[in-house]
């Protein structure tokens, strides 16, 4: 099975955050149609008693599948009410993902995972980002982890939803911190009130793609944040995010996998990576 990392980018992730094996077994269907390099399947929102079943669709199915298992109070932004969910903590979550790792390919961990009651901001960011946290016992428990993972020859994400407008420095400090942490991919996404904040988007992604060694995804959430999804990967984004068609969970401004497979196949994404990007991508499979 592909590993995340060595998917030749630009591509486009299908999320999936369906709450039954029937409809993940659908949405993966759905998702390879439609040609997702790869696909994010959510477990948070998955019942114990379903684990078994949704691991075998994992190991069923065609395109590569990682895992991510969010925190309930982020759930919402996929349309479920928190009550509606179990309540799992750190260890919970990342346990569940390492138990499905026979079939994933790898995980999706947040930067502040298992940071405790003595956990601080990483330095250099506002006190109020989110997700950011850090502590001794957190950096070691994330090690393990990590250790883990890359023993089975399997990768990392980690991943930031800041819930601030943060600048092109302090992005790249924290995605610096995260490629020396581990990731072998990441993922920051941002978020603004003012549209003004969009370029200053832009012009970070454009930062990260000449200073990391590993695909990233920088994005925002807020006014017109939607176009920085449908261009993030014009810009120098290694990835972007889609949704299968027919899925009752979802957010919002992530389009569809055929929406993006017209939007690429009009304006082929490697058009804006350069020559030697275009050299690499005139390869890769017909998948989006």
């Amino acid at each position: 099975m592909k590993k995340l990392s060595t998917i030749v980018p630009p591509f486009v992730i299908s999320v999936i955050c369906e709450p039954t094996p029937a409809g993940v077994a659908s949405a993966i269907e759905n998702s390879s149609k439609n040609g997702a390099s790869i696909i994010e399947l959510n477990i948070a929102q998955i019942f114990a008693r379903d684990l078994g079943k949704i691991e075998r669709l994992i190991a069923q199915s065609d395109t590569p599948i990682y895992t991510a298992c969010r925190r309930r109070n982020f759930m919402p932004l996929y349309g479920y009410e928190v009550s509606e969910l179990q309540l799992l903590d750190d260890e919970d979550r990342i346990g569940r993902q390492l138990q499905l790792l026979d079939h994933s390919v790898a995980i999706d961990m947040e930067f502040d995972t298992f940071a405790g009651g003595d956990a601080h901001v990483l330095s250099g960011l506002p006190a109020a980002t989110r997700e950011c946290s850090q502590s001794e016992s957190s950096l070691r428990r994330q090690s393990d982890v990590i250790d883990e993972v890359h023993s089975k020859d399997l990768d990392v994400v980690l991943s930031c939803h800041t819930a601030l407008p943060l600048t092109e420095s302090e992005t790249l400090h924290l995605a610096m911190s995260m490629q020396e942490r581990g990731a072998d991919v990441i993922k920051i996404v941002n978020s603004h009130t003012d549209a003004d904040y969009c370029p200053e988007i832009w012009k970070t992604i454009l930062t990260l793609r000449s200073h990391l060694r590993c695909p990233f995804v920088l994005l925002s959430m807020g006014p017109g944040s939607i176009l920085i999804r449908r261009m993030a990967c014009h810009l120098g984004c290694s990835y972007t995010f889609a949704r299968p068609a027919g899925v009752r969970y979802f957010y919002p401004e992530h389009e569809t996998i055929a929406d993006l497979e017209k939007l690429f196949s009009c304006f082929p994404p490697y058009l804006s990576f350069g020559p030697a990007s275009v050299k690499k991508t005139q390869g890769r499979s017909s998948k989006v």
